[in-house]
């Protein structure tokens, strides 16, 4: 009868000990990490900022995490892929060396003792990187090489009426330009940027004297940083440069040289006009009397008319493209 007892406690004792190993099992289990792939910004030609969260270790430790891209979906870390520390949480990682107007796939990473764990797969595009002349004005802008809507510096490139975002394949003349402008409601008589109640049919008087970054085609077309010159960039220009007509590749313009750089402007139809020894290009500010008008730079070869003049805004003139990047600036 005592045999029965002690064989009851040998049972029992092998329970409990399968029970804790069971839960030693348990504990000890985990998989590849959880993570989520962040948004990617600061988005230029060759470089962007990716990133993501990493939202469970799942169980083990976090060793390393970062980033991976290329052509195809869902790249993984045998590609291109750049490391952002350890641990759990959020990070931001830069991804360098990409080709101009390519759209990338990117994945969070993060990987423990287990293996890696990706998030999910998220594209952007790469921009159109445009070159730049710094004659190192006191300034501080940068003059692009060449016009908007074009792709070389001798291109005239695509012609735009003031504070219109898209070209347009006819502008009108003397008598009907008007009926083709954005912001006329008649001939003279416009809808915004005047501070006169008489040029003024919106009934809202703005007193805006510059172009707002929704109605600079340089802006709108090229991105955020690039913006149409305003007058008085386009004087410190002119002054702080020497000024040459010349042929370059077999268009006629006007070469600026300063510190060792040059930039080349062609010579433009002006639209309205029949001359093609004229260059004439926009600037980004309302002319001060003529409200509705605006500032154009303007030199003609052999023109006694020269370095500042204004255009009726419905004229279609050629855009060359600024930035403000080095410090000093004004």
């Amino acid at each position: 009868m005592q045999k029965l007892p002690k064989l009851i406690a040998i049972l029992m004792l092998i329970v409990a000990v399968s029970a804790m190993g069971c839960k030693k099992t348990q504990k000890t289990a985990y998989d590849k990490p959880v993570v989520e792939t962040s948004p990617v910004h600061e988005i230029t030609g060759t470089s962007a900022l990716g990133g993501g969260v990493v939202v469970s270790a799942s169980g083990g430790e976090i060793i390393e995490r970062g980033v991976c891209w290329g052509l195809q979906s869902n790249p993984t870390i045998d590609g291109n892929h750049a490391k952002e520390g350890t641990g759990m949480g959020s990070f931001t990682r830069g991804m360098s060396g990409l080709e101009q107007t390519t759209t990338y796939h990117v994945r969070a990473y993060a990987t423990n003792s287990l293996g890696t764990g990706y998030g999910s797969d998220v594209t952007f595009t790469t921009t159109l990187e445009h070159g730049y002349v710094d004659f190192n004005l006191p300034d501080g802008v940068l003059w692009a090489t060449y016009n908007l809507g074009s792709n070389a510096p001798e291109e005239e490139g695509e012609l735009f009426s003031w504070g219109e975002t898209e070209t347009k394949d006819y502008f009108g003349g003397f008598w009907d330009g008007w009926d083709y402008y954005k912001y006329a409601c008649g001939q003279f008589v416009v809808s915004k940027y005047t501070s006169n109640e008489e040029f003024n049919c919106s009934g809202i008087v703005d007193g805006l004297y510059t172009l707002e970054p929704c109605d600079d085609a340089a802006t709108v077309n090229w991105g955020k940083g690039w913006r149409m010159p305003t007058y008085r960039e386009w004087r410190n220009l002119y002054n702080g440069t020497i000024q040459s007509w010349t042929t370059q590749n077999g268009v006629l313009g006007m070469l600026f040289t300063a510190c060792g750089d040059s930039l080349f402007l062609p010579a433009t139809t002006l639209n309205i006009y029949d001359s093609t020894y004229r260059c004439g290009y926009w600037s980004s500010s309302l002319h001060i009397s003529q409200h509705w008008g605006a500032e154009i730079f303007y030199e003609g070869k052999d023109d006694p008319w020269s370095l500042m003049s204004w255009s009726d805004r419905y004229v279609g003139l050629p855009i060359r493209p600024v930035r403000s990047e080095r410090k000093g600036h004004y």
